[in-house]
């Protein structure tokens, strides 16, 4: 029987990445879709790992099953590093892809530096009871790290794709701020780019690889 993995998100398109991305034909791939009972997970930390790890951690706790979550968003230096770990929520509490892009290109509007980062953390808490007796590495600090005052394991890894931000979208494809994210080494934007051409250049497409070397 495959094991289980939970997806500590309501994002389907995020799902839809890992499941692209991870070889889930030994895994039986959950999210949190499936466990309505569950309250969402908090984000309150200060960095993109925190809040992954917060993830994590909370449907760990709550499910007793392995469950890794992403904290991502795109970090613009003109604009004092805003979004970042705001970025799903840049318009409002309740925002959406379409006001979070307006909203930052009337920001962006009278800014000659464009610079911007797409930043993803990844966090995996496995219960005590489900570790195999295996030497499991972590890509972030070269180790798991246990949390002794709750039987969880933890593995955590951070990885970051370099950009610019265009004057208009451009593409349909993708999701969140894809469509003004612009890839000089593709020469189009993430939102214009094929699934599988994304995946291979993207912030979580590269966590995601690193999360499959830990899964072997």
């Amino acid at each position: 029987m495959p094991s289980a993995l939970v997806v500590a998100t309501n994002n389907e398109n995020k799902v839809y990445e890992i499941r692209n991305i991870l070889d889930t034909r030994q895994l039986d791939l959950r999210h949190l879709a499936q466990y309505p009972e569950i309250p969402s997970p908090p984000e309150t930390g200060s960095t993109f790992v925190a809040n992954a790890l917060q993830k994590s951690l909370f449907a760990c706790n709550y499910l007793n099953l392995p469950c890794c979550a992403d904290d991502s968003g795109i970090t613009v230096s003109a604009l004092g590093d805003e979004p970042g770990i705001h970025s799903a929520r840049y318009s409002g509490e309740n925002a959406t892809d379409e006001a979070n892009n307006e909203l930052l290109l009337e920001n962006m509007e009278s800014m000659s530096n464009r610079r911007a980062f797409f930043s993803c953390a990844l966090a995996l808490a496995v219960p005590e009871t489900h570790m195999q007796k295996t030497t499991w590495r972590n890509a972030y600090s070269d180790e798991w790290s246990r949390l002794s005052d709750q039987d969880v394991y933890i593995w955590t890894a951070e990885t970051t794709v370099f950009g610019y931000l265009l004057r208009e979208p451009q593409g349909t494809w993708g999701f969140g701020y894809d469509p003004l994210f612009y890839y000089d080494p593709a020469g189009m934007t993430f939102a214009e780019m094929s699934t599988d051409t994304k995946n291979e250049v993207s912030h979580r497409g590269m966590a995601l690889r690193l999360f499959a070397e830990q899964l072997k």
